[in-house]
């Protein structure tokens, strides 16, 4: 629910856990997403400002943030680095303490915008834009005293806090219809290489691209090339400028392997 506080603050109130449904949810928010870790420079999950109690009941307040965060479309190439950069940021902030999304899409990611102006050229040239990513629920998070070689998980992920996979409302990575452990890591990042696949198909027929079709064809190329199992996410950003390498992957996105994060 949006609401605003009393120091007239835009804030998000969301339900996290009702009795034990949520728990892992709420446990993630507070390992991530509160006090002085939640302002981590490579953390761009949702901060929480204040947690609420009723009954048997949680709720999270969070800052009010803008969605459809790939509209308008990116101006240039720098704007799509830019995004893509601090999502891998995101996700490799996640996978260093060991919790998976397991949920990512597009819509799932926001920033820090929420009006509604955003027609004019160059929209995200006007204020430093901090992308986020959002709606943590299905998350899994394992334990740093773990076995890397446990930190597996079976299944469909709305299966294991109950909830209808026919919900999911996903392409799904090819692990998660059958019976067998896979690597939820890995299969974060078949998902982000999937949003991204998706992006940039519909970026070819979109009216108001602003990239040449060389510049396309490059990017396709990049995101393309498949990652390698002795690499991992490295993502820096320096003096205003960002470069990173990515991996943690192979071939096909693969998820049966789950590499060690710790």
């Amino acid at each position: 629910w949006p609401a605003r506080t009393v120091d007239k603050r835009d804030v998000l109130i969301r339900l996290i856990r009702k009795g034990e449904q949520g728990e892992e949810h709420l446990k993630v928010l507070r390992a991530l997403c509160q006090g002085e870790r939640a302002f981590h420079a490579t953390n761009h999950c949702v901060p929480v400002l204040q947690e609420l109690e009723l009954g048997d009941m949680t709720f999270a307040v969070h800052p009010y943030l803008g969605g459809q965060v790939d509209y308008p479309w990116f101006y240039d190439l720098s704007e799509v680095l830019d995004f893509i950069i601090q999502a891998l940021e995101g996700i490799a902030y996640l996978h260093e303490n060991l919790v998976a999304h397991l949920d990512i899409d597009i819509d799932n990611f926001l920033f820090n915008y929420a009006g509604q102006a955003r027609y004019i050229e160059k929209f995200r040239c006007y204020f430093p834009v901090r992308y986020y990513l959002g709606d943590m629920e299905l998350s899994v998070m394992f334990s740093p005293d773990s076995d890397p070689a446990s930190r597996k998980i079976v299944g469909h992920p709305l299966t294991r806090i109950g909830v209808d996979p026919a919900k999911y409302g996903r392409e799904l990575v090819p692990e998660m219809s059958n019976d067998e452990p896979y690597c939820p890591f890995r299969a974060d990042m078949w998902q982000f290489g999937n949003m991204l696949g998706h992006m940039f198909e519909v970026g070819f027929s979109c009216s108001d691209i602003f990239f040449d079709q060389s510049t396309l064809s490059a990017i396709h190329r990049v995101l393309a090339r498949p990652f390698h199992t002795d690499r991992r996410v490295e993502v820096h950003r320096t003096s205003g400028t960002s470069h990173g390498t990515a991996g943690d992957g192979t071939g096909y996105y693969s998820s049966r392997e789950c590499p060690s994060t710790s």
